[in-house]
């Protein structure tokens, strides 16, 4: 398992976000890396980091799962992230815990877990499943993790020259062996405990109570003799039951006679009381004929009634309709003259209008013919402004054109040209000019260069003289010249001087330099002309454009008397034509107002003439009012068409009103004569009766409620006289078959029913008796398999109270020493074999061997010193630290067992080491990147700091905050 990096947000006095790089230089190349940093500066805060993301827990905080002790102070959020490298691939975990709304003051929420595969997707989210991952991946649980990648190598060391006592306690926590401790202890209480439950189940057993032999075959004596007595009376109960049943119905038949013989009294008497009102009924049976001419002579009563209430309604209806008629007439007659008066007003004043519009129409026709080209120009605006805007366009892109060529034309002529217009003319000379100036340019460059081929002659001639120097300096007197072979050497000072040699290479360079810059300048020159005579070919055409369209603008506006503008002037024109065609337009307009007032007038004028004839004939046509009636409605303001309206409507209401009333007469006048027909058919039928005259017909008639309750009444008496006689007679005859049967009654029924109650009595006791025979059996039955079932589980926990027994006699004690003992001696067998493995690595020269005197002593074997062995007092700084990291690396071994530790981190023990005993252990360390391991040292020794040069620094800040620096950055 090796750490690539290391994430953590807001961690104790880390606030802020910080990621260390394990697997990117300068930390990835270097086998050995201190973190480095002053005391509370926040470095064993990075390994909280490590074990949060991946365990949830941090070793400084026990085992709570979310310590929320770790997060920053004022923060409301902190995480944990460690990427981690193991045979299966590159894998994530993180640990995250918040604050609600993520504010510092929020309510603390429930920390999370993921682990992420290289490709950023999640395997786990819940946390328990978290834990699960990570144990599968890394194959270390927390606690082995600690003990194997985190290595608190101080305690290895006080563990050395610990006594045997406090080594014990040290090995407990270093090499997790408490359990051993908790095994020999919970093996002595396991076997206390099973004692004392054994010898309450014995105690148990002998509460157990069954019957013996004598007593269970007594019982089973009485449930036979009981059996059978029950038996017998059942019997005779059986035998018996037949006549008590016929006793006990004919008891009861005899009292439901009685009942029903009262009952049948009391209907009797219920008739004789009531015959005035079931009299009443029959008398309305009789009168039934009659009933139906009655019914309809009332109904033409009513009718009657109804009509003359109808009718004196109607006749105040219609006069109230014919009030309301002459007022409506009154109001249209006033409303009618004020319309009348008022069209003829408005009328007048539509003659008036229409006047003065005919003036304004003249106006504006006199003014629109004095402006008449200004309609052209309205007309065709859009098009002047277009032809005006392309010939300001064209003039712009003259001018920029033309300023173009001509300010490259004055870079050529290298003198200052005049300003002025474009025209054929210039655009003929500026290529001219140019030319010339191009030339001139080529013969200065010519003369350079004949001045140049001259000093570079010279120079040549110069260093030849020089040359031939050299070898007349080596020639001697009376030897031969090699070259012509004379022995005379007289020599004259033709020699040249270095500094006339310098001279003339000084002044070819100059030359060269001169003719160097007229080519380049002769070769821009020519490239510049050229472009000047394309720009000037642009120029010429631009100015060909421009002029062709000017031409066609100007005769646009000479319809018009306009001129065309010089250039930069053409916005000038553009208001001008804006605001003539603006002005016919708003005239035309005006034109165009003024004729609709004139129609608009005409009509107002027809519209009133043919109001007043209307109103005229409608006011005609109306009946005629008093003078005093139209003079009370002056001074009123009146709306003619709801005048109208509510005289039409008042005219129909009283229309329909005298309509109604004339129809109730009518109906009222035929509904007494219906009346009288009535009255006499029913006197006629009831001539020959013994009811004189209608109302005494009346009188005894029923109403149909009282009617239907007579009858009820009626058919309820015969009902129950019917129920109690049927009834009575069923009870007759019932009693009549019981004594035929020769059933018991009085004082011998009473004597059997006695005697049949006792059997009953009798029976029930045997029953009771022989329940609870039967029950003490059934009891004693259970009782029996029970303490069958208790011996059988007391032989088993007996045999399994002697094997608890033999595990206590080899590891049980009530403190769990014995056990621990055991354990200890066999975990620090294994350690030592470990540590001197990596001992041996470190150093050739010692290696650790137990104590032969005491069980968890150690002592020290020096190879150098023909084996000798020594306490572990005696070892120095330098020689204990090696001990003490062959121990934790031994244990990170052990506790790994067959896990591949790649990352470890070697936190305290740096501390009492002087410079030697530091030395040793530094390239003890280095030793390990041999083994391709990382390892992270923690300390604040500032030598220690300049010795390892791969560092994470931890800075303290203000306020109690700190970051983390990789050095070298």
């Amino acid at each position: 398992m090796r750490v690539l990096r290391i994430a953590l947000t807001n961690l104790n006095s880390l606030r802020g976000s910080h990621v260390i790089e394990l697997a990117r230089q300068p930390l990835a190349g270097a086998g050995l890396f201190a973190i480095t940093g002053p005391t509370g500066a926040g470095k064993s805060t990075i390994l909280d980091a490590v074990t949060l993301a991946l365990y949830g827990r941090a070793a400084r905080y026990g085992n709570r799962p979310s310590p929320e002790d770790v997060m920053s102070r004022h923060c409301g959020e902190c995480n944990a992230e460690v990427e981690f490298a193991v045979s299966a691939g590159v894998f994530r975990a993180t640990w995250q815990l918040r604050r609600a709304r993520g504010k510092p003051d929020g309510a603390l929420q429930p920390a999370q877990r993921y682990v992420y595969n290289a490709a950023g997707v999640p395997l786990t989210q819940k946390i328990q499943e978290c834990e699960q991952k990570i144990e599968e991946l890394i194959g270390l649980d927390y606690d082995r993790f600690l003990r194997s990648v985190l290595l608190a190598q101080g305690e290895f060391a006080r563990f050395l020259k610990a006594r045997p006592a406090e080594r014990a306690e040290l090995l407990e926590s270093l090499t997790g062996t408490a359990i051993y401790s908790e095994l020999g202890r919970l093996v002595h209480h396991q076997l206390r405990a099973r004692k004392m439950a054994l010898q309450q189940q014995q105690q148990l057993l002998q509460q157990l109570e069954v019957l013996d032999e004598e007593a269970r075959s007594e019982t089973e004596r009485q449930i036979e003799a009981l059996s059978a007595a029950y038996r017998s009376v059942k019997q005779e109960l059986q035998a018996a039951g037949d006549m008590r049943a016929r006793v006990v119905r004919l008891q009861e038949v005899i009292q439901r006679r009685t009942t029903w013989a009262a009952q049948q009294a009391e209907v009797e008497a219920e008739r004789a009381r009531r015959a005035d009102e079931l009299s009443r009924l029959e008398r309305h049976r009789r009168l039934h004929p009659y009933l139906e001419p009655l019914a309809r002579l009332e109904a033409a009563e009513r009718e009657r009634n109804n009509l003359c209430e109808q009718l004196s309604a109607d006749q105040e209806e219609a006069l109230h309709a014919r009030q309301q008629l002459n007022h409506a007439t009154e109001i249209l007659h006033r409303g009618l003259s004020s319309a009348l008066q008022r069209t003829q007003e408005q009328t007048d004043d539509a003659r008036g209008m229409l006047e003065v519009a005919r003036g304004a129409l003249a106006a504006e026709q006199a003014w629109l013919e004095d402006h008449q080209r200004d309609a052209a120009i309205a007309d065709r605006y859009a098009e002047l402004v277009t032809a005006l805007t392309e010939v300001r366009a064209a003039r712009a892109a003259l001018a920029e054109q033309w300023q173009t060529a001509h300010q490259r034309a004055q870079d050529l002529c290298d003198q200052p040209l005049q300003e002025c217009a474009p025209s054929e003319a210039l655009l003929a000379q500026l290529p001219l000019r140019a030319e010339r100036a191009v030339e001139a340019i080529r013969r200065e460059r010519d003369s350079a260069e004949e001045t140049l081929k001259g000093i570079q002659q010279r120079l040549r001639n110069a260093r030849l003289v020089a040359d031939l120097a050299v070898y007349r300096n080596e020639l001697l007197p009376g030897r031969p010249c090699p070259l012509c072979g004379a022995t005379d050497h007289r020599i004259t000072e033709t020699a040249v001087a270095d500094s006339e040699l310098a001279e003339l290479s000084t002044e070819a360079d100059m030359a060269e330099a001169q003719a160097t810059t007229l080519r380049s300048r002769l070769e821009h020159a020519m490239v510049d002309l050229q472009q000047l005579q394309r720009d000037c070919e642009k120029v010429s055409h631009k100015l060909h454009d421009c002029r062709a369209s000017e031409a066609q603008l100007a005769a646009q506006l000479e319809a018009f008397a306009i001129a065309l503008p010089p250039p930069t002037q053409e916005q000038a024109l553009l208001q001008e034509l804006k605001q003539r065609a603006d002005s016919y337009r708003g005239h035309l307009a005006e034109l165009n107002s003024a004729l609709q007032a004139i129609v608009g007038a005409e009509h107002r004028l027809a519209d009133g003439e043919q109001a007043i004839r209307e109103l005229d004939a409608k006011r005609r046509g109306l009946p005629p009012v008093s003078a005093e009636a139209v003079r009370k409605q002056q001074g009123k303001e009146l709306d003619v068409g709801q005048a109208e309206e509510d005289y039409q409507r008042k005219q129909r209401s009283a229309d329909s009103a005298q309509a109604v009333l004339a129809s109730r007469i009518r109906d009222e006048r035929a509904a007494r004569e219906r009346l009288d027909r009535r009255q006499s058919e029913l006197e006629s039928l009831l001539a020959d009766t013994d009811i004189a005259g209608v109302e005494q017909l009346r009188k005894a008639r029923l109403s149909q409620t009282e009617e239907q309750q007579l009858q009820e009444l009626k058919q309820e008496l015969e009902a129950r006289a019917g129920e109690a006689a049927t009834l009575l007679r069923s009870a007759e005859e019932e009693i009549e078959e019981l004594r035929d049967n020769q059933t018991l009654e009085g004082a011998e029924a009473e004597r059997f029913l006695r005697e049949h109650e006792s059997m009953q009595q009798r029976a029930e006791q045997i029953l009771r008796e022989l329940t609870t025979l039967q029950n003490r059996i059934e009891r004693d039955d259970r009782d029996r398999a029970i303490l069958q079932r208790k011996r059988t589980e007391l032989e088993q926990k007996q045999q399994q109270l002697k094997a608890w027994a033999l595990l206590d006699e080899l590891i049980g004690s009530h403190d769990g020493a014995r056990f621990r003992t055991i354990a200890q001696s066999i975990s620090l067998d294994l350690l030592m074999r470990h540590a001197n493995r990596h001992l041996a690595q470190l150093s050739d020269r010692y290696r650790i061997v137990g104590n032969q005197s005491n069980q968890l002593g150690l002592d020290i074997e020096d190879l150098h010193q023909a084996s000798v062995r020594r306490p572990m007092q005696s070892l120095s700084g330098g020689e204990s630290f090696l001990a003490s990291l062959a121990l934790a690396l031994g244990l990170s071994d052990l506790a790994g067992r067959t896990v591949r530790i790649d990352t470890l981190f070697i936190d305290e023990g740096f501390g009492s080491l002087d410079a030697g005993s530091l030395d040793i252990a530094i390239s003890a360390l280095e030793s390990l990147q041999q083994r391709q391991k990382t390892v992270g040292v923690i300390s604040h020794v500032a030598l220690l700091k300049e010795r390892i040069a791969a560092q994470i620094v931890v800075e303290k800040l203000s306020g109690g905050v700190s970051r983390i620096l990789t050095s070298p950055s």
